[in-house]
């Protein structure tokens, strides 16, 4: 089977408070289900697998978006993004929610949020999960059990440019497809978003790029 993560659009502004959140309408996360990737798709579950909290004070009130899904040691761990503008700020931060099923249910960790960025791209390597959040200032992470995370690299410091909006095929991992090898490559490709100079409309370039990480070493 194939399955897709999306964030999913109130259209009730009297149920789901839109106007309490300057018109936002990404209320939670959905999940579609196909036997193919051309379709059909439907939805894999009735209700959203999680929602946006309604706690005016909680740091995603405003929004969930950008699912991220990774599956780690038998449990699936959605990565997400939000932020609370009702409190002053506009900075995005990262959150999850975690589940022992695809379809869920699915629980926000108590301490989100995990970190800074806007939107990230998460796999499971080498013994944990990495995180690159996009907007992070080029900092990369990794968590042990997904939940706790170390700043392990911090490419910008050095003049390196991260990926923006990006996505890595990673052959070693099932969520990439059939894995044609079983080693965790130092060495990754993906696509990733680049702004044009054009502003109005804005406009974007899709860029091919190669990363190498050097594996992580424990004290």
């Amino acid at each position: 089977k194939f399955w897709m993560f999306y964030a999913g659009n109130a259209t009730d502004d009297a149920t789901y408070g839109n106007d309490k959140r300057k018109g936002d309408r990404r209320h939670g996360i959905g999940l579609l289900v196909s036997d193919q990737p051309e379709g059909p798709w439907k939805r894999a579950t009735d209700k959203p697998l999680f929602v946006r909290s309604d706690d005016p004070e909680a740091w995603d009130f405003d929004m969930v978006n950008n699912p991220y899904p990774v599956y780690f040691k038998g449990k699936w761990f959605i990565y997400y993004k939000s932020r609370n503008s009702q409190k002053g700020s506009s900075a995005t931060l990262q959150g999850v929610a975690v589940a022992d099923s695809i379809t869920g249910p699915y629980v926000k960790y108590a301490n989100n949020p995990i970190c800074d960025g806007h939107g990230s791209f998460v796999w499971a390597w080498r013994g944990g999960i990495t995180m690159l959040p996009f907007g992070a200032k080029g900092k990369i992470h990794w968590s042990p059990d997904g939940l706790h995370w170390h700043n392990v690299d911090d490419p910008a410091s050095r003049g390196i440019k991260t990926p923006i909006f990006s996505a890595f095929y990673l052959p070693h991992d099932p969520l990439s497809g059939t894995p044609v090898t079983r080693e965790e490559p130092d060495e990754i490709w993906g696509l990733e978003t680049r702004q044009t100079k054009n502003a109005n409309p804005r406009d974007w370039s899709i860029v091919r790029g190669t990363v190498t990480f050097n594996p992580v070493g424990k004290k």
